[in-house]
């Protein structure tokens, strides 16, 4: 270009002034072919006294149903092998863009046209791209990209920002985004080296927790993403913040440091289901946070079954790298007596059948719930889940709840105390009216696994009145009347008593 331009004994060196009207231009890009063909196209070519040789260009491309405006420039200066140029565009298709500045490596198929401006500055000696400024406007159309879970359909796009050293230092000075139901916004750097490093800050604004999974790549933190988009299935994303400092050599590594990832998501009025064969907790009012080793979720608020309340929920996967996460979950809730019988009798809970707890119980109860679980639950060679899978320990507040039959032989109304319940088994202690028998005190283990055939143990102070002895499976004696103070120690199992 040099010679051509500024040798003295070339043919152009004298060349002041070209102008070419209504030409019929193909550009086309070594071993790619043909990408840019232009009808009607205008050329200006001027050299001033200096020998400063400018290009300007301006033409119409015409596809099949689409038509764009392309405007170029470019300057060469003698002796010096960096040009600078100018490409202005209005709804260009990016399949004609894209060979001019990108490889397949970097760009992103689009079927979105693009408006806006570039400004750039190539060492022809190099054969480098040294300065790329752009500001680019993207329509309504579809993103495809691999590294995506599924095609992201798009609204607008427009970003602004630069790049050098032959593109592969790019920061991004501003995005803003609209996908679908959602708005993105941010800034951020990216070095393309050998070692691949970013540095940035990206929002989500006014999303649908079920679209959080488009703009999640599969291939980043793989274990944390697949519990979100699995176990959170409804609600609003006000706001959802995510901090990059990937450093070069990070993704050498076997697990991406901690601090290369943390991610900030607002839920409100979500659905969350803890385990899969568990009821779902809807209204949920969270905040989750994700880094490359953990995930931590606080629910301030949440309603499940018929009319339980949860409060103060926290969620834990304190190794999201491990092969088979363990997950922490503890909570409050506020139910009725009802609740709390249907939660004992779900898969993985259901230990206590003998108890005979029915849903017709009547009262109401508290609980602080501690429950921890393999991420991937054990199966055996069919398929089945294994136990135990799930450790739990649960401390209950009853109020004044009633259970006809309870284990199948006692009728108990007023009960008022704590009851636990863990893998092991249950205990109870507190006051109720048992069989007609104020009990004053009782002390009640039941195990789900008997020792010794026992799986009963009751202590109990209690005032009875003489007929209710034969409901306790005692004999009647003819010649007691009225209320006796009865001090009681009993073991039962099935086979012993």
């Amino acid at each position: 270009v040099q010679a051509l331009l500024f040798k003295n004994n070339s043919r152009m060196s004298e060349l002041r002034y070209v102008q070419v009207n209504n030409a019929d231009i193909s550009v086309a890009a070594k071993g790619k072919g043909i990408f840019f063909r232009a009808e009607k196209a205008n050329i200006e070519i001027r050299r001033d006294d200096e020998g400063v040789v400018e290009l300007k260009s301006s033409a119409k491309i015409d596809y099949a149903a689409h038509q764009s405006d392309v405007q170029y420039s470019l300057i060469v200066k003698k002796d010096t092998p960096v040009v600078m140029g100018s490409l202005q565009v209005k709804q260009l298709l990016p399949h004609v863009i894209e060979p001019l500045f990108f490889s397949s490596r970097y760009s992103a198929p689009l079927d979105s046209a693009i408006s806006g401006i570039l400004n750039y500055k190539y060492d022809m000696e190099k054969g480098s791209m040294d300065q790329l400024v752009f500001q680019l406007d993207i329509n309504k159309g579809t993103l495809t990209y691999e590294k995506l879970a599924a095609p992201l359909p798009i609204e607008f796009i427009a970003v602004r920002g630069q790049a050098s050293d032959n593109l592969k230092h790019i920061n991004i000075g501003k995005l803003d985004a609209g996908f679908d139901r959602m708005r993105v916004s941010g800034e951020g750097v990216i070095q393309l080296d050998e070692e691949i490093s970013a540095k940035g800050e990206f929002s989500l604004n006014d999303a649908s927790a079920a679209d959080v999974n488009l703009l999640w790549p599969p291939e980043l933190s793989p274990v944390s993403r697949e519990w979100v988009i699995t176990n959170i299935t409804k609600g609003h994303v006000p706001n959802a913040r995510v901090q990059l400092d990937i450093k070069p050599g990070d993704f050498k590594q076997a697990v991406l440091p901690r601090e290369s990832i943390n991610a900030m998501i607002t839920l409100q009025k979500g659905t969350i289901r803890y385990l899969p064969d568990h009821p779902e907790v809807v209204n949920v009012d969270a905040v989750i946070h994700i880094d490359a080793v953990s995930l931590d979720a606080d629910l301030s608020s949440g309603h499940t079954l018929k009319n339980t309340k949860l409060s103060g929920g926290k969620v834990r996967i304190a190794d999201l790298n491990a092969d088979n996460p363990r997950i922490e979950v503890n909570f409050e809730a506020a139910a009725p007596a009802t609740d709390a019988v249907h939660v004992l009798s779900l898969p993985r809970l259901n230990h206590a059948k003998r108890l005979g707890l029915r849903e017709s119980i009547e009262g109401a109860v508290t609980a602080k719930a501690e429950l921890a679980f393999d991420f991937y639950a054990p199966k055996d060679e069919a398929g089945n889940s294994l136990e135990p899978d799930v450790d739990y320990h649960v401390v209950t507040n009853l109020m004044n709840v009633s259970q006809q039959q309870f284990m199948d032989k006692f009728d108990i109304s007023g009960a008022s105390g704590t009851l636990e319940v863990q893998n092991s088994g249950l205990s109870f202690k507190g006051t109720a009216n048992v069989n007609g028998a104020d009990v004053s005190t009782a002390d009640i283990k039941y195990l789900f696994h008997p020792e010794e055939g026992f799986d009963t143990f009751i202590n109990v102070k209690a005032v009875a009145p003489v007929s209710s002895f034969k409901r306790f499976g005692y004999p009647e004696f003819p010649f007691l009347k009225g209320k006796v103070v009865v001090e009681a120690d009993v073991s039962q199992g099935e086979t012993h008593e």
